[in-house]
């Protein structure tokens, strides 16, 4: 499933950001939106499991 693979890849990324950014409000915005993400993950691999 597509989504499950740009799910995770974006989790990756976001994480990536929050350990190494440098820029204080990039950093905040991935807090912000990494839960987010995480729990569409949940969802997607939910969904993955059910098909």
């Amino acid at each position: 499933m597509r989504a499950l693979g740009d799910h995770r890849r974006r989790v990756d990324l976001l994480k990536k950001v929050q350990r190494e950014s440098k820029d204080a409000e990039l950093k905040s915005y991935a807090a912000k939106v990494l839960p987010v993400v995480e729990r569409h993950l949940a969802m997607a691999r939910d969904m993955n499991r059910r098909q």
